[in-house]
């Protein structure tokens, strides 16, 4: 089964790592959009959104940092969970990626906090780490508008 793709690209190196993961996961033949920056993409709708966020609490100082560090605070979540409304429609599917390493707890209490619940379809143990894939869904009524 062919899909159309977008992807934004952080470093090569990290993004091939973070899509094999995703491919090997199963979930390749369903998606039609691996995303990890907002910013990008300008009033696009996506049927599938697939997230492997940075999620160290850290400020990033480099490039390469911003591939794992999310800020001290956690302003990745912040700022994604504020703009990925604009992205998705009543139908659209968005999964994040994180590992058994972060701080999901805190994750939640972000996602929960801009009307978003994570609910955990899947979790693999890959060397000696468990990862986790969540669907994140939201709590907002949906008003689709027309354009």
């Amino acid at each position: 089964r062919a899909a159309a793709a977008k992807a934004v690209k952080v470093k090569q190196e990290v993004k091939q790592e973070r899509a094999t993961y995703a491919f090997d996961a199963g979930m390749a033949d369903k998606h039609n959009i691996m995303i990890e920056v907002f910013d990008s993409f300008d009033n696009q709708k996506f049927d599938v959104i697939v997230i492997n966020p940075p999620y160290y609490p850290k400020e990033p100082k480099t490039d390469a940092e911003k591939a794992w560090f999310c800020g001290s605070e956690f302003q990745y979540f912040t700022r994604m969970f504020n703009s990925i409304f604009a992205f998705i429609t009543s139908s659209s599917e968005v999964y994040m990626i994180l590992s058994e390493d972060c701080d999901i707890q805190r994750i939640r209490v972000i996602a929960e906090e801009k009307a978003f619940l994570l609910e955990e379809v899947e979790r693999r143990r890959k060397w000696s780490e468990w990862n986790y894939i969540f669907k994140i869904k939201t709590t907002r009524m949906y008003h689709e508008q027309s354009i």
